[in-house]
Parts: C-alpha cells; sequence; structure tokens
C-alpha cells in the first residue's frame, strides 16, 4: 500500500494550491470565465494568499499535537534541533529539515554513539515487503521482507542482534536507518507521523545505538 505521506507534505500541497490558482486565473484572464479580469485577479490572489497560511497552519497544528501527545519534549532553545527526548540514560532528538529546494520537510530521529572507532555505514530502508529482492539476507524472513539491507554483511550481522530484530519489526513508517560509529539516524521523507510511530522509531534507534558499542566497544 502506498503511503501518501510521500508526496502530501506541507511544501507539496502549498505547490499545488499555487498551480491550481494559477490555472484558474489563467481561465479567467484568457476570457474562460465570465468575470471581470480585475475582480477575478483580486479574488485569485487573496485565495491564493489565505490559501497557503491555512495549509501552513495545519501543519504547525500537526507538530504542535504530535509534540503534546508524544514523550518528546522541545529542545532548549540554544539546541540547534527541535526535539528531545530521554529515553532511558540516552538522548534522542527529532528534527525537521529540508535535504533540497524541491524535496518537502523530512524528520530525522537520531541519537548519538560513543566509543566507537570504527568506520563503516549500515542502511536499513523500509519497504514493507519485497525487501528480499536485493540487499544483505539475515535469513530473518519478516525482517529480510520488510527491510532492504546494504553494508558489509559482517557488519550487518554484527547489528543485527535478536534484541534489535524485535525493535526493527515494530517499525513501519518508511524511512532509512543509516548506521555508522558515530550515529543511528532514521530519515522519514515527511513530518505528518503519530505519535506512536516516533516512539517505535526512536526505540529501534536506541537499540540499535547500544548494540553497536556493544560490539564495537
Amino acid at each position: 500500500m502506498v503511503d501518501w505521506r510521500r508526496y502530501t507534505g506541507t511544501q507539496r500541497v502549498q505547490l499545488a494550491w499555487s498551480a491550481i490558482v494559477f490555472l484558474v486565473l489563467a481561465a479567467i484572464v484568457s476570457g474562460f470565465i465570465p468575470i471581470p479580469t480585475e475582480a477575478g485577479v483580486i479574488a485569485a490572489s487573496i485565495s491564493w494568499f489565505v490559501g497557503l497560511v491555512t495549509i501552513g497552519l495545519l501543519d504547525r497544528r500537526q507538530w504542535k499535537t504530535l509534540v503534546q501527545r508524544s514523550s518528546f519534549e522541545p529542545a532548549a532553545p540554544t539546541r540547534e534541533i527541535d526535539l528531545e527526548w530521554l529515553l532511558g540514560d540516552r538522548s534522542v532528538y527529532a528534527e525537521a529539515t529540508v535535504p533540497s529546494v524541491f524535496a518537502q520537510t523530512h524528520l530525522v530521529v537520531s541519537t548519538p554513539v560513543s566509543d566507537v572507532d570504527a568506520s563503516f555505514t549500515v542502511t536499513l530502508t523500509y519497504v514493507g515487503e519485497g525487501g528480499t529482492a536485493t540487499g544483505v539476507q539475515t535469513g530473518v524472513d519478516s525482517l529480510d521482507a520488510a527491510f532492504q539491507i546494504d553494508g558489509r554483511e559482517e557488519n550487518v550481522g554484527q547489528i543485527l542482534s535478536r534484541d534489535v530484530a524485535t525493535e526493527l519489526l515494530s517499525v513501519n513508517t518508511p524511512g532509512t536507518f543509516t548506521v555508522t560509529g558515530d550515529a543511528v539516524r532514521y530519515t522519514i521523507p515527511f513530518t505528518r507521523i503519530s505519535p506512536g510511530e516516533l516512539e517505535a522509531i526512536s526505540e529501534a534507534v536506541v537499540a540499535i545505538a547500544r548494540r553497536v558499542e556493544t560490539v564495537g566497544g
């Protein structure tokens, strides 16, 4: 099933709204819509502005609801990240980022890795099903189906303990885990997620980080 949140982020909805208003305005100017041009231009401009503001306010409301209903709290004003959750003895961070000019806002959930002096990268991309077609195979059918795993087989084997696999299987939000000797991150290609999704991802990120520290320390 397609997760439409990949394509309906605030920026893309605003872009679609702008395109609709432009088409209506063009129809007014060309006479296809029989109303006075000046009145049509004013009405279209007001509608465009009100629409953009409304879309932005709805997005802000969704973000506030996420914060209120999850275990995360706004980070200190001096921090660059947006949200923080102290999960046991470890801080988990959530930050909204825009990776490129034409991309919608992504949400990155991360925690640092300590005392590991190793250079490696393992990625686990959630695909829901069909992950067995490519990537490293773990032998756990449900995990291989849910994620496309890339990296050295030796590293993958060390990281994916039973506990880590269990936490991974609780994640059902599109995105990619990036595991290095410095941090574990889960990049979600949108921000509109539920508190339960955010916390499941956070727990998986922490489980992976702890495992990396165990095998790499």
